[in-house]
C-alpha cells in the first residue's frame, strides 16, 4: 500500500469538502455578470442539491462574461432584485454621480467628465504615451494606479512600454526570460501570474490568477523568483516565491497594464485608460469607476485600427466623437431565452432535448435555463461601499 498517495488523496478529500456547499449555508457569488451561464447552472446546481442558497452580486451593466453569458443580466432586469444606491468609493460627489450616467449610457456623464479634464484625445502614439506618463507619475509619488485598455494587443504594447522605460531609467535589467505573451521580464520587472497553482504555496496560500509580482531573481533554467507586489520593501524572504520555468512559459506576463476584464471589481487611487473606437460603454464604465481620486481616459482619434477594420479607412475625428460612439455601442450579451422572445414573442420556447446515452443510464440533468432562476440577484451601481 502507497502510504503517501493515500496520505495526499485523503488530504484532497478534506480540502473539497471544505468548499462543498452546506444545508442553510448562503453561497454569495460576487461580480456575477462576468460568469457564463453554464457555470453558474452547475453552481446553482450544487447549491441546490445541498439545501443552500445562492446569491448573485454584480453590475449587469458592466462587462459580461467571456463565454456564452447573459444569465445574470437576465434575472436583474426580470427582477425582483434588491439595489444599492449609496456610492462611496470615489473622493468627489459629481464623480459618484456621473458614474452612474456613464452606465446608463446617458451623454450627460461625458460632459461632467469632460468639464473636469478626464479625457485627452490625439493620435495613438500620443496617447499611449501620455497614459504612461501619467501612470509612472502617479507610482511615483506612490499611489496606487491602474493602467489598462479594453484589448490584449494594447495591454501588450503599453506593457512594452513600461518595461522599456525602465530599462532606460536603470531600474530593470535588460535581459531576461521570455513570458506567455511573448515579452521578456527580467530583475526589477512586474509580473502577473495567468493560473492559480496550489502546490507554490505562499504566506497567505497559494499563487493565484491574478497575483501580481516583483522579479528579484532570474535562474538559469528561466525560473523566477518573485515578491508580492505589495511587498515591496521587505526582508522577509519567506514572502518570495520560485516559479518553475515551464509555469513562466505558460502562464506569466508582465503586469505593468491590465485589461478592463480584469480590472473589474478593482478599487484603487486612479486610473489611466486607452479608448478607442469600438470599444463599449461597458468597458468604459469599469474603466471610469475604478479610482477613487482620479480617472482619465487617453482616446484615440486618429481613426479605426487599421488591423482590425481593413476595409474601413482611417479618418481623424474628436475625442468626443469617439467617446459618444463608445457610449452608443453595447457588448452586452442576451440570453438565448431573450433572444428567442425577441424574435418569436407569440411561441413558446422550445424544450431542449435530452442527449441519448446507454441504455442502462437514463439520468438527464436539467438545462441552464431551469436552474438560473433559482438564484436571488442583487444588482449594485459600479462603485458600492465595500
Amino acid at each position: 500500500m502507497d502510504w503517501r498517495r493515500d496520505g495526499h488523496a485523503v488530504a484532497l478529500r478534506r480540502e473539497a469538502g471544505r468548499w462543498s456547499p452546506a444545508s442553510r449555508q448562503l453561497v454569495i457569488v460576487d461580480e456575477a455578470s462576468l460568469a457564463d451561464t453554464r457555470t453558474l447552472a452547475v453552481v446553482v446546481d450544487q447549491v441546490q442539491a445541498a439545501g443552500a442558497k445562492v446569491l448573485l452580486v454584480g453590475d449587469h451593466l458592466q462587462r459580461g462574461s467571456v463565454d456564452a453569458g447573459g444569465a445574470f443580466g437576465m434575472l436583474a432586469r426580470r427582477g425582483p432584485t434588491a439595489e444599492l444606491t449609496s456610492l462611496r468609493r470615489f473622493r468627489h460627489p459629481w464623480e459618484a454621480r456621473a458614474s452612474l450616467q456613464l452606465r446608463r449610457g446617458q451623454s450627460a456623464a461625458l460632459d461632467a467628465y469632460d468639464a473636469h479634464g478626464a479625457f485627452v484625445g490625439g493620435a495613438r502614439e500620443q496617447v499611449l504615451d501620455a497614459a504612461l506618463r501619467g501612470y509612472l507619475a502617479a507610482a511615483a509619488e506612490g499611489r496606487v494606479a491602474v493602467l489598462q485598455a479594453a484589448d490584449n494587443r494594447t495591454v501588450r504594447e503599453l506593457n512594452a512600454m513600461t518595461r522599456a522605460d525602465g530599462v532606460r531609467l536603470g531600474a530593470v535589467s535588460t535581459g531576461g526570460v521570455e513570458l506567455h505573451d511573448g515579452l521578456v521580464a527580467g530583475v526589477g520587472d512586474r509580473v502577473v501570474t495567468r493560473r492559480n497553482h496550489r502546490r507554490l504555496h505562499t504566506p497567505d496560500g497559494f499563487v493565484r490568477n491574478g497575483n501580481l509580482w516583483d522579479v528579484v531573481a532570474v535562474r538559469g533554467d528561466g525560473a523566477l523568483r518573485v515578491r508580492p507586489a505589495d511587498a515591496a520593501g521587505r526582508t522577509d524572504e519567506g514572502a518570495a516565491v520560485v516559479l518553475p520555468a515551464a509555469y513562466v512559459a505558460e502562464n506569466v506576463e508582465l503586469g505593468y497594464a491590465t485589461s478592463t476584464a480584469r480590472t473589474q471589481g478593482m478599487t484603487v487611487d486612479e486610473t489611466h485608460t486607452l479608448a478607442a473606437p469600438g470599444m463599449g460603454r461597458e468597458d468604459l464604465c469599469v474603466a471610469m469607476s475604478r479610482g477613487r481620486e482620479r480617472n482619465r481616459v487617453y482616446v484615440v482619434t486618429d481613426g479605426a485600427d487599421d488591423e482590425c477594420l481593413p476595409a474601413s479607412p482611417s479618418v481623424a475625428t474628436s475625442y468626443r466623437d469617439v467617446l459618444d460612439g463608445i457610449l452608443a455601442t453595447s457588448h452586452a450579451e442576451t440570453t438565448a431565452t431573450e433572444t428567442w422572445e425577441s424574435y418569436h414573442p407569440s411561441e413558446p420556447a422550445p424544450l431542449p432535448v435530452p442527449t441519448l446515452r446507454a441504455p442502462h443510464d437514463y439520468t438527464w440533468s436539467a438545462p441552464p435555463a431551469y436552474a438560473a432562476p433559482t438564484a436571488t440577484p442583487v444588482h449594485r451601481p459600479p462603485a458600492p461601499s465595500r
